[in-house]
């Protein structure tokens, strides 16, 4: 049987789990632009993280960040 991964969204973001919706937020456009390919023309392993990570992994960190108590 395999393991469970769990994933530290917060941690995606590089925010503490204290952080409000706004630092949030912030944080996600921040990185976006980072490693987005557009601004990594010469870089396939920006493109590749770009894809991974903000295609996948953080539309589910919103979901759940969303989601936990104010």
């Amino acid at each position: 049987m395999a393991a469970e991964v769990t994933i530290d969204y917060y941690a995606v973001f590089q925010v503490s789990p204290s952080a409000d919706r706004h630092i949030i937020r912030s944080s996600y456009l921040k990185l976006a632009k980072q490693y987005h390919p557009d601004k990594n023309i010469n870089n396939p392993e920006a493109t590749a993280l770009f894809q991974s990570y903000f295609t996948l992994l953080v539309d589910d960190a919103v979901d759940v960040v969303s989601l936990r108590p104010s």
